[in-house]
């Protein structure tokens, strides 16, 4: 059955702590005009650069620092921001689109945690590509499905599920162990110090092969095209256009659209326009956005200004091409 697709952004999390009940108060998803401070330890990025530049330079310098300060922020909003309101806005965006699936630029699982509390997904299949899991408990006592309802494809990486391509032979008659690639790539499930927001399910114990959480993602850098052949990525990224294929309605919450973005998500706009289907966008630089991409892609989009939460006070509606 077709469905809603929607691309998200960092924007759609930025309402998260309006209505999820967290320990912590001060916790909450980072945003773009937050990593100079969280990341670099800066008050302002100079004039003439970018954030995006910094982490380049900082990865060029071989200093994993600020991309692991990003990971963590993300993973500790993660723990702490998931105990859900029924009545929140994200609760009833899932039960107002139920037929829906996602694509994310975000690395978290702030979508993933809601939509299993939800008995709407699992990890072994809900990324769109099967993933290795283990579960302490039988999934299907606690009402979850025996297959995901839903999708959340990851397309610049998801900090919680790492790709194998190579494993380890048995011993030679001198005792040595060879290392060789696997046929296929096979990708595992470890949600890190997060494993309790996904109760039953349980990481897969690191073996050979383990990759550091900060290297599971595409860093924002100013040209990400070399890191869209991960093969995480790229079998995401062939789901993705699957879904837009047969989408009813594409609409894109909380996404700015940045440049520095477009390896990733020009391959998708290429699949709307060939497909001419329509692009909403929740967002409130909405108008400036679809200028830009209509005009560079030749694609019509629908600009709706406002943030996700004042779409969702206006009951997700769609029908109109902007609020006034």
């Amino acid at each position: 059955m077709d469905s809603h697709v929607f691309i998200i952004g960092a924007g759609f999390n930025a309402d998260a702590q309006k209505y999820i009940h967290t320990i912590n108060q001060m916790v909450s998803y980072p945003l773009i005009g937050d990593l100079a401070k969280k990341c670099f330890g800066l008050d302002r990025i100079q004039e003439g650069t970018s954030i995006e530049a910094l982490f380049q330079k900082a990865i060029d310098d071989d200093k994993p620092d600020p991309l692991g300060k990003l990971c963590d922020a993300i993973m500790v909003a993660d723990h702490y921001l998931t105990d859900f309101n029924e009545n929140s806005i994200y609760q009833k965006f899932i039960r107002a689109f139920p037929d829906s699936n996602f694509i994310s630029f975000n690395y978290d699982a702030f979508l993933e945690i809601l939509l299993l509390k939800c008995e709407e997904w699992r990890p072994e299949d809900g990324f769109g590509l099967p993933v290795e899991v283990e579960f302490s408990r039988d999934p299907s006592s606690f009402g979850i499905p025996r297959r995901s309802r839903r999708f959340v494809l990851h397309l610049h990486g998801s900090l919680y599920v790492y790709t194998q391509e190579f494993s380890s032979s048995p011993p030679d008659q001198g005792g040595i162990e060879w290392m060789k690639m696997l046929p296929e790539p096979i990708y595992l499930f470890d949600p890190d110090c997060v494993v309790s927001r996904f109760s039953p399910f349980e990481r897969v114990p690191p073996n050979f092969g383990y990759v550091h959480v900060y290297d599971r993602i595409i860093a924002p850098v100013p040209n990400k095209a070399s890191s869209n052949k991960n093969p995480f990525v790229k079998k995401s990224f062939e789901k993705a256009i699957e879904l837009l294929s047969s989408a009813r309605a594409v609409i894109a919450i909380g996404y700015s659209f940045n440049p520095a973005d477009e390896a990733s998500y020009k391959i998708l706009l290429s699949t709307l326009k060939k497909q001419k289907k329509a692009l909403t966008i929740i967002n409130p630089q909405a108008r400036e956005i679809a200028g830009r991409l209509s005009d560079r892609f030749n694609i019509e989009c629908r600009p709706i200004q406002c943030s996700f939460f004042d779409w969702a006070q206006r009951s997700f509606n769609c029908a109109t091409p902007e609020f006034n």
